[in-house]
């Protein structure tokens, strides 16, 4: 029994130490992360995540690519300090790191793309001037979070060209807006 838990404690380390998912806890990982949170703080997304929800998601594209990963496309902390840093990114990694860097932004659950767009002001075009506050925000957080409107969070915030499309095809689907406003208590004739 007792060699069973040595056995389990040494894989579990080892794992954990050669393991890049936790790139953003290394040192050259942080350096990434305050480089992501420099960009965050002078660019415009300071509008639409707050700071703990910026954070969150440099450290999931930081542990989804790796210090290495971000090294081996040309990218070093300063490319990435200014700009828009996501897609700065995007645009130079692989399709298959670009999907798994959008699948560790979905997975992460950082922040509900529904939350993104009212802290952007969505929320104040005259669409939705009838709302009262709580409704609009209970019908973006409800169409924010199926994973289509995730999927298209991330893709867009990576610069990907399907994310605008996948966009407008997530938060204009007809029975996901229906069953989300009839949650809400919206009357869906409100919204011209």
């Amino acid at each position: 029994m007792r060699r069973l838990l040595v056995l389990v404690l040494v894989t579990t380390l080892l794992v954990a130490c050669g393991s890049d998912g936790a790139a953003s806890g290394t040192a050259a990982g942080k350096k990434y992360v305050d480089a992501l949170m420099v960009s965050y703080r002078t660019g415009e997304a300071k509008n639409a995540f707050t700071p703990s929800q910026a954070r969150c998601l440099s450290e999931r594209v930081v542990d989804a690519v790796g210090t290495a990963g971000l090294k081996k496309v040309g990218l070093t902390p300063s490319d990435v300090d200014h700009g828009s840093s996501f897609k700065a990114i995007g645009s130079k990694l692989s399709k298959g790191d670009a999907k798994r860097v959008a699948a560790a932004i979905i997975d992460g659950a950082c922040l509900n793309p529904g939350d993104a767009l009212l802290k952007a002001g969505v929320g104040q075009n005259a669409a939705f001037v009838k709302f009262p506050k709580a409704k609009l925000t209970c019908l973006f957080r409800g169409l924010g979070r199926p994973r289509p409107a995730r999927q298209a969070f991330a893709d867009s915030l990576l610069g990907l060209p399907q994310g605008d499309a996948e966009f407008k095809t997530s938060f204009q689907d007809e029975k996901t807006f229906r069953k989300v406003a009839a949650k809400c208590q919206v009357d869906p004739a409100l919204i011209k």
